[in-house]
């Protein structure tokens, strides 16, 4: 008998000549042919008497977690330092995310009026037992005053007056202590007055822990000091952990101390849920200053009792056993060349019996290193346990999951539990950017679709600015002209440009430009996401384009402390990228301060401005709905914009899929510029955009469609495919001479008559050896040593299986590669250098 093999399975099957099975499906245990045979076929009989892990010994060196360092800080900065108890730590996302929330000077113009007049009512609430003071008591200076901005005027007509407002009841009566209050209030040399019922006739300016009415305000003041401190999670002074270029976080953490210290950087944060991958050890860098030190190490041993490791679909323990069906191993196809998943199957096949597991505590914010393992059997062996991971024994065993190289060789490697949030509660959306680039005008664009308000509420910018055209004024060369010039068209004014500029070889930054106005003052961002100067890498605004939203978030601590803070998370965005800007444009001359510019009334007979129009763009698809294909197909859906600058009627316009499902939307509906309607395949009541198809199976396929949109008389408004191929690429000689990605009769049965065609146009031969074609799928195939192209020969890519030849190689796949209804052809040269690429 052949040895068993860690690739090949062998299998016993009853024989019978019977048409039932039942005889040989029973295998009585009287059968020992049977009960060999099995042990056989399971390795049993190469088996080694060992004993069973009865105890194990483990000795775990923790380093808690000392130093907190924003990348992008003022030098003035000190960073953030723990003791070493994890009750302490505030969670990470707190330390990283946290922004300015409260005003720096209590009477700035953007500051929140909710905020503040909500603060000062608490105020009033702390003075109430005693004093039982309203607004009125209080100098005109504190109170909540009226405001200019258009979204908070309502809010402040209502409110001024008849509170005080927080921020500056803050800023007022600034003093250290006690001591220097009362001081001041009997020198008279306050900057505010006080209500006229707190100052005694007379008292002690001496006396700070008396009980007269001075005191208690006094008290009071200071418990409202710290509550306003505490209310949100505030960075220092200079503090930033964001960076502008990379809209993304940066900061370092360390643990332990001296020797010991690790120091663990993230770079690339987006905001959100920190976890472990987000770091990686910087083996040369250090927090801890010279002439400090941070939280010592500490080393526990622990006894534990190993329990085999289980998970779902893993190989039952006996015979008759019915496993688990919540993971199907033979459901997982597996090509030749996917490494990976053979050896998932491998190890779940085979290996998954052999692990065991040892629960073991870890503090929360540190980095826990096991430095010896010693296990005993029920044959009272002792057995030592040595690192799997030995950089100097085999390079494949230096591998591992979840932990990190201590040192720069990677044999020390510990696991990092950062103090960070399992949920918080999240405030809707207060602001977002949106980064995208522009191809029909050649441009990016940062987009601020909606700002904080003055009363803490989002404000639509899409809604504020679709309102006028801002176009430059036509120009008509001469009375009789039928045409006029147009220098440029519109773009709402919270479309800012971003224009490329080169800073290095091959490094283009795209920096915030303005939109020429005619000679008035260019319109500026309002919110807080696009404030300052602006220069992004290229490379971070990707086609489909990035959002940038800020949003407040509550949370409770491990040890029972809240915080609120606002930060930002940054998203892959959904939908093109589309202004309408165009320049140098022949217009109709019809436009302009009321009076035709030429003398011909006919076609022109009034000489009034021709009124903005609408313009529909398709910004969202979504075709895969949560859950099963056939489950909540209100989530699939496709989403419009009216991005011009007029109200769109959309009655009977008709949406259309690749197969001709066909929606037709009612009378009456209506998009304002800017605005938006979503189309779910679902059903439902229409309403607040959202409209339903009705359609009780899915529309859009997953893999690809089109989307199409007639208007009432049947004209063709708008048609787009998605998803979009990438652009064709041709960087040499070689060019696509043939291709056939759907083969006569039955695809899996033909797959020599797949094929791909490659013909050289050029004067030389290439070497095509090592030089990669692959497929939309990442499915590759590899040209062999030997095979040249010579000037206008061809070879011919087939995917089944055949000899090779000088012309024809065949890939060997055993199932179709290319897409019938879409894919791209790329080629890869032996440097892996895109050579050519072809989408149909």
């Amino acid at each position: 008998m052949d040895p068993r093999s860690v690739t090949t399975w062998s299998r016993l099957e009853p024989r019978t000549r019977d048409r039932d099975l039942v005889d040989g499906l029973q295998a009585p245990v009287h059968d020992p042919l049977w009960l060999l045979g099995r042990q056989w076929q399971t390795g049993e009989l190469t088996g080694q008497d060992a004993g069973s892990l009865v105890d194990a010994s483990i000795e775990i060196t923790e380093d808690p977690m000392a130093r907190f360092s924003p990348d992008n800080s003022d030098d003035s900065v000190v960073d953030t330092v723990f003791d070493g108890d994890e009750s302490t730590q505030p969670p990470l996302e707190t330390l990283v995310e946290r922004e300015r929330v409260r005003p720096t000077e209590p009477d700035e113009p953007e500051k929140d009026l909710r905020l503040a007049a909500e603060a000062g009512s608490h105020f009033l609430r702390l003075l109430s037992d005693r004093f039982g003071l309203v607004a009125e008591d209080f100098p005109p200076a504190l109170l909540v005053d009226e405001t200019d901005a258009d979204d908070g005027r309502r809010y402040a007509s209502v409110m001024a007056g008849r509170t005080v407002d927080g921020d500056e009841i803050r800023s007022a009566w600034g003093y250290d202590d006690e001591r220097d209050f009362r001081a001041a209030v009997t020198a008279e040399d306050l900057e505010v007055a006080l209500p006229d019922t707190v100052v005694p006739e007379t008292f002690d300016p001496e006396e700070v822990d008396g009980d007269d009415d001075l005191h208690a305000f006094w008290d009071r003041l200071d418990e409202y000091r710290d509550w306003y401190d505490d209310a949100y999670q505030e960075p220092e002074d200079g503090e930033r952990t964001w960076d502008d270029e990379r809209l993304e976080y940066a900061f370092d953490v360390s643990t332990g101390s001296g020797d010991r210290e690790t120091v663990l950087a993230s770079g690339s944060y987006e905001g959100g849920r920190l976890d472990w991958d987000d770091f990686s050890v910087e083996h040369d860098a250090g927090l801890e200053p010279s002439d400090e030190s941070g939280p010592a190490s500490d080393t526990d041993t622990h006894d534990r009792i190993p329990t085999p490791s289980r998970f779902k679909g893993m190989p039952a323990y006996r015979w008759w056993e019915i496993e688990d069906d919540g993971v199907d191993f033979s459901a997982v196809e597996a090509a030749p060349e996917d490494l990976s998943r053979l050896l998932l199957l491998e190890f779940g096949l085979v290996y998954g019996n052999d692990w065991f597991t040892l629960p073991i505590d870890q503090h929360v914010g540190s980095i826990a290193e096991v430095t010896d393992l010693t296990l005993e059997t029920t044959f009272n062996e002792t057995i030592e346990v040595e690192d799997a991971v030995d950089v100097d024994d085999d390079p494949t065993t230096n591998w591992n999951v979840y932990s990190f190289p201590l040192s720069p060789d990677g044999d020390d490697r510990g696991l990092f539990l950062p103090p960070v949030l399992g949920s918080t509660i999240e405030s809707d959306t207060v602001e977002e950017i949106a980064f995208g680039r522009d191809e029909l005008a050649n441009v990016g664009w940062a987009i601020e679709r909606s700002v904080e308000g003055t009363v803490g509420q989002a404000r639509d910018r899409r809604t504020e600015t679709a309102v006028d055209d801002e176009s430059t004024e036509p120009v008509a060369t001469s009375e009789e002209a039928d045409v006029a010039y147009q220098l440029s068209s519109a773009v709402p004014e919270n479309w800012f440009p971003l224009l490329p500029r080169r800073v290095d070889l091959g490094e283009v930054t795209l920096d915030r430009g303005r939109v020429f106005t005619d000679g008035e003052e260019p319109p500026a961002p309002i919110g807080r996401l696009l404030s300052g100067e602006l220069s992004i890498p290229k490379r971070e605004v990707p086609r489909r384009g990035k959002t940038i939203s800020r949003t407040y978030q509550y949370t409770r601590w491990t040890d029972g402390t809240v915080h609120l803070w606002s930060g930002r998370h940054t998203n892959v965005d959904r939908g093109r990228t589309d202004s309408g800007l165009a320049f140098d444009q022949l217009v109709d001359p019809r436009v302009g301060d009321g009076d035709p510019p030429v003398d011909d009334t006919d076609s022109m007979p009034d000489g009034e401005a021709i009124p903005p129009t609408g313009r529909l763009v398709l910004t969202d698809v979504e075709p895969e709905s949560p859950g099963g294909p056939f489950e909540h197909l209100d989530g699939e859906y496709v989403r419009f914009e009216n991005a011009g600058g007029g109200w769109l009627d959309l009655s009977r316009w008709c949406v259309e899929d690749d197969a001709n499902h066909a929606y037709e939307f009612p009378d009456g509906v209506e998009v304002s510029p800017g605005g938006t309607i979503t189309l779910r395949t679902g059903v439902g009541e229409d309403g607040d955009g959202d409209f339903y198809w009705g359609y009780r199976r899915p529309i859009w396929n997953k893999t690809g469609d089109v989307v199409t949109v007639s208007n009432a008389d049947g004209e063709l408004v708008l048609e787009h495919a998605y998803p979009t191929p990438p652009t064709d690429v041709q960087n040499g000689p070689v060019r696509i001479a043939e291709f056939q990605p759907d083969a006569p009769g039955n695809d899996w049965e033909n797959l020599t008559e797949e094929y791909v065609a490659l013909e050289n146009e050029g004067p030389e031969t290439v070497d095509l050896a090592g030089w990669r074609v692959e497929d939309d799928a990442n499915h590759a195939y590899q040209f062999p040593d030997g095979t040249e192209l010579a000037p206008g020969e061809t070879i011919t890519l087939r995917t089944g299986s055949g000899t090779d030849t000088d012309s024809t190689v065949y890939w060997g796949y055993g199932r179709p590669v290319w897409n019938n209804d879409g894919d791209t052809i790329s080629l890869y040269d032996e440097d892996g250098k895109l050579v050519l690429r072809e989408s149909y």
